[in-house]
């Protein structure tokens, strides 16, 4: 048989809440038996269900999780599942996982539920007894053997065909199921204690980690029973040092100091105690000290405390599983008061097998969930990262109108937002707003406020964004950072709000801060996308008579809704025209209707506004007003001319159509334009440099320019041919051909050709033998 070590393969997020030695006991007392599927009954593993179950397939794979259902071909449904690689080098977690029955090799079912279906088969063995000869169990019949005629056994609780027929079976009757008597093994592998600072108290509690059940306590424990859990309480010096932590010797040792202390004034420090925060390990002190010194009874009034004290830090679910699991030993009812902070306690140690019973108890109990208890169910969803189930019951609670109090609120607001639901923080932060808008007490704190603002501006979430910019007083939103106001600005500014955008402004201003072109732009996006072209232009102008500065990106959502609306072009030229008699005009508003016109209307509008440009603003054409006009330029002539007229702004505009420009100067006859730009083009890199050539002449303009030069005897081409050579331009050939056509050209403007031709005629008759 095969067995393999489970508790490894358990999931770290399972572990969160009980020390590594608690869950390896645990494990080690759950996972001791691997069963064959084939040796498996069915009601064993029907009452494993909500327990942790290792399942290896066929494959070599294997499954740890809680099984959730079963039928009667062996078919597994578990949930929160770690699978394992057959050579266990790679774990993979999965939520939920079908397994079908023909595909499991072995199962390893907990101890406790082999020997709960051990006890249920032995007490109910009398009704079950099968005839003479046959065996005892009930699912076999009498004389001679499975088929004789004694009564068989009918088929279990947890039928499959029975859950299709009645779903609401499986609550009772697994209810029924976990709350039968089972008595603990005092194994040390399992047994477990309370932790403590203390080092010199005598006795630590230790119990079995059990799951509680929800059924009716029938009777009252007996002396024999109450003896075994007295001897569970096991000193704490059989502890390991390691486990044991050091006491400050300059205190009193508390266990002196109870054992002092009349029996009233200890009750009253329970009292005391409870709800207190790190209060785990004096109330586990005094109760230790109450069972074991003050041989005190153990009541539900004792049990209440040790469960109000599990939602300190240092208690875990799995010691209120063992709180439980006592209480059915000794047939000690839960109260409702312990049920309640057992769900106190779960919302900061959350365990959703733990809730689910606790909840189904009070349900067969008919105990009353108080609103309290309501939110810390739904706290501890929260905490269990189960996010959506979460919110589902919080607004159930809303939507019924059970009082939530604020606190539990602002957790759900601060993990939604943090987690990145902006859209649930917002309108849970609605739902608080407009629930305790009577209670002034109730009100959220500034700094959550902020929070969300923060989280929704971050997100550009725009509804958030505004929602918490209004519920702000102003004297609150003068104290938010920079960096909020500027994602205000910017989330505003997607949704073209000049108005929040302005009221953001505005604050910097008054803080004493400096509007920088990054808080302009945002205004003019505002502006420019609804399609106020003449308050866009007019932001523009303020922010450049403001920080001097109007960078051509600034001035891009202009140029969108112009491209989108090209009759607006002509409104935005009359705006400028305008504007010009108010502000100092950039030429970057010039620039954008531009490149705008050659867009939408071609080369001749643009070339009409940069024209009548003194009209629109005092300052010159740059570099980029030139660029729009040289790209758009299909007529050589024209281009010629444009370059002309500054070839500085022309060569920095485009270097590529500058330098094409002057093969046209070259066929106009203008060689000392060409030259002039060709020597603006650069002398060509030092070879040893590494530099990368920038663009030059191309290889045709080269050749007429040399020809020209040639035709002309202008010494300048030598230098030119020089700074071909230095980029690599094969100049020699191209020289050799058009010295080539050149004396061919000769040749026949002379008639040279015909009298070589006569001379040859005359040579080859004179002397013959040469032939």
């Amino acid at each position: 048989m095969v067995r393999m070590p489970a508790p490894a393969l358990m999931p770290r997020e399972r572990r969160g809440d009980c020390d590594s030695d608690v869950l390896f006991a645990f494990g080690a007392a759950c996972f001791a038996n691997a069963v064959p599927v084939s040796q498996l009954p069915l009601g064993l593993l029907n009452a494993a269900q909500g327990h942790p179950m290792l399942v290896e397939l066929k494959n070599g794979e294997t499954l740890n999780g809680h099984l959730v259902m079963c039928d009667t071909w062996m078919n597994l449904t578990l949930k929160e599942v770690v699978q394992t690689s057959p050579e266990g080098d790679k774990f993979v977690k999965i939520p939920e996982v079908y397994v079908k029955g023909n595909n499991i090799k072995y199962l390893r079912v907990p101890d406790d539920i082999i020997d709960l279906v051990k006890e249920n088969q032995q007490n109910n063995q009398g009704g079950f007894r099968g005839g003479r000869g046959g065996q005892s169990r009930g699912d076999h019949g009498g004389r001679g053997g499975d088929r004789g005629r004694g009564r068989g056994q009918r088929g279990g609780l947890f039928d499959g065909l029975w859950r299709c027929l009645c779903p609401s079976v499986d609550a009772h009757a697994a209810a029924k199921l976990l709350s039968s008597p089972a008595i603990a093994r005092p194994s040390p592998a399992t047994r477990l204690r309370f932790p403590s600072t203390l080092t010199n108290r005598p006795r630590a509690v230790r119990t079995q980690c059990r799951r509680y059940g929800a059924g009716a306590y029938r009777k009252a424990a007996t002396q024999k029973e109450l003896e075994d859990a007295r001897s569970r309480l096991v000193p704490v010096e059989d502890e390991p040092p390691a486990r044991q932590r050091p006491r400050d010797p300059s205190k009193p040792d508390p266990i002196e100091a109870l054992r002092a202390a009349p029996e009233a004034a200890v009750y009253e420090a329970l009292e005391v105690l409870r709800g207190q925060p790190k209060s785990f390990d004096k109330v586990a002190t005094i109760i230790a000290h109450l069972v074991t010194d003050r041989d005190a009874e153990l009541s539900p009034a004792l049990y209440e405390h040790l469960v109000v004290a599990m939602a300190d830090v240092q208690g875990s679910a799995a010691m209120l599983a063992q709180l439980f699991a006592e209480m059915r030993e000794l047939r000690l009812a839960p109260s409702p008061a312990i049920h309640h902070a057992a769900l106190a306690a779960l919302a900061v140690h959350p365990d959703y097998i733990v809730r689910n019973e606790v909840l189904a108890a009070m349900k067969q109990s008919w105990t009353e969930i108080n609103p309290e208890a309501d939110g810390h169910v739904a706290l501890g969803l929260l905490r269990d990262g189960q996010f959506e189930l979460a919110l589902d019951k919080l607004e159930s609670m809303i939507d019924n109108h059970v009082p939530v109090q604020p606190w539990v609120y602002d957790i759900f607001i601060f993990m939604f937002a943090q987690r990145g639901f902006v859209e649930e923080a917002v309108r849970l932060a609605h739902s608080k707003a407009h629930t305790t808008a009577a209670d002034d007490a109730a009100e959220s704190p500034l700094s959550m406020w902020h929070m969300l603002l923060d989280v929704c501006s971050q997100a550009y979430h725009y509804e958030g964004t505004r929602y918490v910019w209004g519920r702000l007083y102003e004297a609150d939103r003068y104290s938010l950072p920079e960096g909020v106001l500027l994602n205000i600005i910017n989330t505003a500014a997607r949704h073209h709000d000049f108005e929040l955008v302005t009221n953001a402004n505005k604050l910097i201003a008054q803080r004493g801060g400096k509007l920088q072109a990054h808080h302009y732009e945002p205004l003019i996006d505002c502006y420019g996308g609804v399609g106020d072209l003449e308050g866009a232009l007019r932001v523009l102008c303020i922010m450049f008579n403001a920080i001097s500065v109007a960078p051509y990106a600034s001035a891009r959502s202009i140029y969108e809704w112009v491209k989108k609306e090209p009759e607006s072009l002509d409104l935005a030229l009359e705006a400028l025209a305008t504007l010009k008699k108010e502000y100092k005009i950039p030429i970057a508003a010039l620039n954008v209707l531009v490149e705008a016109a050659v867009e939408t209307q071609g080369y001749a509008k643009a070339l009409e506004i940069y024209k009548n440009a003194p009209n629109y603003t005092e300052a010159p054409p740059n570099h980029v007003t030139v660029r729009y006009l040289l790209q758009a330029c299909e007529d050589a002539e024209a281009r010629r001319v444009l370059v002309a007229e500054d070839p500085e702004l022309a060569l920095k505009g485009d270097r590529q159509v500058f330098a094409d420009v002057v093969f046209e100067h070259v066929m106009a006859g203008d060689l000392n334009m060409a030259y002039k730009c060709v020597e603006m083009l650069g002398d060509a890199p030092d070879p040893e440099s590494g530099a990368k050539p920038e663009v030059w002449i191309s290889q045709q303009t080269l050749l007429v320019l040399v020809r020209k030069s040639l035709d002309a005897q202008d010494e300048r081409v030598w230098w030119l041919v020089e700074q071909a050579e230095k980029r690599n331009m094969d100049v020699q050939s191209g020289i050799a051909k058009l010295m080539a056509s050149f004396a061919e050209q000769v040749k026949r403007t002379t008639g040279l050709g015909e009298e070589t031709g006569g001379l040859e005629d005359d040579s080859e008759t004179r002397h013959p033998w040469t032939s």
